[in-house]
């Protein structure tokens, strides 16, 4: 009777090693996201103001193209002088076309995109993004901005009886 007893112990721990080397691993896999707001990183901001927003240009015969036209940024702040080193701005060159319509047919486009941009003297494409840059000057009130000079100007034009118009969008950037 000793033997039968022994072997029905035996049993429960066989039967127990079977059942853990079957057990599998279950995993699942969670999506995290987060929303940073960055203007809680820091309470100051950037604005750009523009000389001469509208800019109206004249034909150069001789040239066979438009005088080239320019005008100031300013990128004011709200940043005190004391932080101005900390910080840096640049321009976004968000949009820039131009299109050039025959005057005897309105629905007829001659031309497209005959502008290029320049800032401080370095072409900017559209979609591009500055290198940065500092600011340089002191308000009144104590706070600093920055100033630079956009240059239009536009490529040849061999067509006769033409009416231009174009847009050019810039958004100024602070950066950390």
């Amino acid at each position: 009777m000793k033997n039968s007893t022994s072997f029905i112990l035996l049993a429960p721990l066989l039967l127990l090693n079977s059942y853990s080397v079957t057990a599998a691993m279950i995993g699942e896999t969670f999506l995290v996201s987060t929303d940073i707001d960055r203007t809680q990183f820091y309470p100051f901001s950037v604005f750009l103001d523009i000389e001469r927003p509208n800019l109206e240009l004249n034909y150069n015969q001789q040239l066979s193209r438009f005088d080239d036209a320019e005008t100031i940024l300013t990128e004011g702040s709200n940043i005190p002088s004391e932080e101005a080193t900390l910080f840096n701005y640049q321009l976004h060159v968000v949009r820039n076309t131009s299109i050039c319509r025959s005057v005897f047919n309105e629905q007829e486009i001659l031309l497209a995109d005959i502008m290029s941009l320049m800032v401080d003297g370095e072409p900017i494409e559209e979609g591009e993004i500055s290198p940065p840059y500092s600011f340089e000057h002191i308000d009144e009130t104590g706070f600093v901005y920055g100033t630079n000079q956009l240059l239009l100007r536009s490529k040849e034009i061999e067509e006769d009886g033409v009416s231009c118009k174009g847009l050019v969008v810039l958004h100024t950037e602070l950066m950390i």
